[in-house]
């Protein structure tokens, strides 16, 4: 029965050579691979429990044949099955040869009207070759799912899959030629009119052009939808072939343009290539490029409503969850302007006369438009995402990135770097004007006060915005706006668009050279006042407090958010920026902090303790206690004015970095030198304890919990409180005991935050009296 069956096979085999020979060794292969699964399934039948007895089979014995065995085998043999499966699509193939070849030769060169008498036929076999070709992609797809269970995906003939691509092409062309030619003879209003006298395209809401069509000659109209489906199938066909996994579509883009948009737009793009390309004309004007941009705008509308009559067309061809012909035929006007625009820099190049300015300037304006213009077309294609494309902020995860289209032309190597260098001149000069401009550095008062809410007090961000000078924020509009610019670049998953490394290197060199020198700029202006004399420390406070609140302006609005967005957070001068900001904030709030102490530092505790000494040695008399409060309290009531004033122009984290560490000056200058700096009488340590109270409460409108900052000058005025003999005897026990000890025995008396040594030179001091 094997060998019946192999005569069959080699018999089938012999028809399909004559037939087509390209396929010869791939049958022979597969006949073959049937043959060697047959004689395994024989093998096993013979050696296994059934006894093989006829004599029609080699090696007979006399055991009974069992035809039923060796039939479930061969059932269950699933090699068997895939080679016969593979076999019957290969015969399919060559019928299919035959049909397209025959189907092309009937319609090459034939006129529109012969063409379409022959449309019927030649649909037929388009639509064999979808299925077939579907049937390829769908086979190579699940063979490659089932490779690690052992199948072999079986190759598909290099020849078979050339001679479709090529048949493909052809067909293509044909049917491109049948629809111009059938617009041209019985549709001669086509393509429709553009208008430019208002916004609304005229005939966008008169039904159009094949709307009208449609109704005069639905004959005609029938024969387009036709050539239109058919396009669209041989579309989908083609991109089965070049699907396959085996690096057969290598290099090809993600997504073509449909092709039926093609013969569609194809005497538009005649039309519009005369009238604004280099033989233009009047209207080839390099400094109006937006004539050709506002032209294509209104073409576009006019072409997406007449596309509408033609979405019949592609439903069922395997292309309808993929395409949209209204938005198709707009994507196709926007690759006639794309390719249109090259002329006007090629010949503003050429124009130059080796001058860079008047080219620079075309680059800047042709920039301009193709912003606006990439903006509105967008807006067309997808108009239920118009806010999400006039997004002014791009941070914002509504923002939509990756947009534009017309861009595509200056992220081309050869205008690229054109381009960055004249946007690069331009933004030196602005910066210049900005940084230049008559009251650059005022700031705004700022309205009203912060509530205390929390630990400790927390200024409302939005109060930070009214003290950034002004030409601050020109400039972080200046980078905002190149940031949403960039937008428009195509993403990454865009092939051959250099969308993502172009926005890289844009924001890189752009906002580089802007943040550079607004750096430069803060960091002259903080170093800019010599803090001699009162007047001076005010204008560097006011300097040092104007740079911290543009730097955090700076970190908060830009740096920051540009660091956790996915298309900007590989920008370099971004990412240094960022580092470098925040190591200057905290450098120029250590030099604020030493601003505002300068005062309390240089003048009220020296001149504390100097009168507390003078005090306790009977130098003075204890009348004047009064006016040494007042003389100190003068000094240090600047000192919270200062904090007072800084504290709505900076932002809430710096902010609580300065008055803390004001506090810790104050905590530790008073301990060193006024507790442990003076012989305190009675007199003395009494008044000490007044300031303490006065200075702790001072700090309650930055903090709801002041005694945690100033835990070293509350704990040497506990014990200035004590009496002396009280003082004496603690001493004494302190002295007693070691060090572990003595220890204890201060943090029973809730001294904890004095050392050892600080705490018996103060109860020394106080038990000696």
């Amino acid at each position: 029965r094997s060998c019946a069956m192999q005569a069959e096979v080699a018999s089938e085999l012999g028809r399909l050579r004559a037939s087509v020979g390209g396929l010869e060794d791939t049958r022979a292969d597969l006949t073959k691979q049937i043959a060697d699964e047959l004689h395994r399934l024989y093998s096993q039948c013979r050696g296994g429990n059934h006894v093989v007895g006829t004599s029609g089979v080699a090696g007979g014995g006399k055991g009974e044949y069992e035809r039923e065995a060796f039939a479930a085998l061969l059932r269950e043999s699933s090699a068997l099955h895939e080679v016969e499966s593979e076999l019957r699509f290969q015969g399919d193939v060559i019928r299919l040869k035959d049909d397209l070849t025959r189907s092309l030769a009937e319609v090459q060169g034939l006129p529109a009207e012969e063409f379409g008498q022959k449309l019927e036929g030649l649909r037929s076999s388009v639509e064999v070759m979808q299925v077939i070709c579907t049937s390829f992609g769908e086979n190579r797809a699940a063979k490659t799912k089932g490779a690690n269970s052992g199948l072999k995906p079986l190759p598909f003939s290099g020849a078979t899959r050339a001679f479709l691509l090529s048949m493909c092409q052809q067909l293509r062309r044909e049917l491109e030629k049948f629809v111009t030619d059938l617009l041209a003879g019985k549709c001669q209003a086509w393509p429709p009119r553009i208008s430019l006298s208002s916004e609304t395209p005229a005939g966008a809401n008169t039904g159009g052009v094949l709307h009208g069509f449609r109704s005069v000659d639905p004959a005609a109209f029938d024969l387009l939808l036709t050539a239109s489906r058919l396009l669209c199938s041989l579309q989908n066909s083609n991109a089965d072939l070049r699907r396959d996994e085996g690096g057969l579509g290598e290099g090809l883009p993600v997504k073509q343009g449909l092709w039926l948009a093609v013969p569609l737009l194809d005497e538009f793009k005649r039309r519009i290539c005369f009238h604004f390309g280099q033989q233009g004309g009047s209207t080839f004007r390099l400094d109006r490029p937006e004539w050709l941009l506002k032209y294509g705008l209104s073409a576009a509308q006019v072409f997406k409503e007449e596309g509408r009559v033609l979405t019949g067309a592609i439903k069922g061809t395997g292309l309808e969850d993929e395409y949209c012909i209204p938005q198709e035929l707009v994507v196709g006007v926007i690759g006639v302007l794309e390719q249109i625009l090259p002329q006007y820099l090629q010949t503003g190049a050429a124009f130059s006369d080796g001058g860079e300015d008047a080219f620079q300037s075309l680059l800047l304006h042709l920039a301009s438009k193709i912003r606006e213009y990439d903006l509105k077309f967008a807006e067309l294609l997808n108009p239920s995402l118009r806010d999400s494309f006039y997004s002014q902020s791009p941070f914002s995860p509504l923002s939509s990135w990756g947009f534009g289209l017309l861009i595509r032309v200056l992220l081309r190597e050869e205008y690229f770097e054109d381009w960055v260098e004249a946007e690069s001149k331009f933004l030196e000069g602005k910066v210049e004007g900005i940084f230049g401009s008559p009251g650059a550095w005022d700031i705004a008062t700022p309205s009203g006060n912060a509530t205390p809410d929390g630990d400790f007090e927390l200024s409302s961000s939005d109060a930070t915005d009214h003290t950034v000078p002004d030409c601050v924020e020109q400039l972080c509009g200046v980078l905002l706006e190149y940031v949403n610019f960039s937008r428009s670049f195509p993403g990454m998953a865009e092939e051959g668009g250099g969308g993502d490394g172009r926005l890289v290197e844009f924001l890189d060199r752009l906002g580089g050279s802007v943040l550079e020198a607004l750096f430069n700029k803060l960091s002259w202006r903080v170093d800019s006042y010599d803090p001699y004399g009162d007047t001076s420390r005010h204008l560097a406070i006011g300097a040092t407090t104007s740079c911290l609140a543009s730097a955090a302006h700076v970190e908060g609005i830009l740096l920051e958010p540009s660091i956790y967005d996915p298309h900007t957070s590989r920008v370099p001068a971004f990412q240094d920026s960022a580092k470098g900001f925040v190591s200057h904030i905290k450098k120029w709030s250590q030099k604020l902090v030493s601003l505002v102490t300068k005062e309390f530092e240089g003048c009220g505790v020296v001149n504390l303790a100097k009168a507390l000494r003078s005090l306790s040695t009977g130098d003075r008399r204890a009348g004047e206690v009064e006016t040494i409060r007042a003389d100190f309290l003068a000094i240090f009531d600047d000192l919270v004015v200062q904090l007072r004033e800084v504290r709505p122009r900076v932002s809430p984290d710096v902010f609580r970095v300065v008055w803390t560490s004001v506090a810790a000056c104050v905590n530790n200058n008073l301990l060193n030198n006024v507790a442990l700096g003076v012989d305190h009488s009675n007199g003395t340590a009494a008044e000490f304890v007044v300031l303490v109270s006065l200075i702790v409460s001072a700090f309650e409108e930055f903090t709801r919990r002041p005694k945690t900052y100033f835990k070293l000058i509350l704990e040497a005025s506990d014990i200035f409180s004590m009496d002396g003999g009280e003082c004496g005897e603690l001493l004494r026990e302190v002295e007693s005991l070691s060090d572990s000890e003595s220890v204890g025995v201060l943090r029973a008396r809730n001294i904890h935050s004095l050392s050892l040594f600080q705490a018996t030179q103060l109860l020394s001091a106080r038990g000696g009296d």
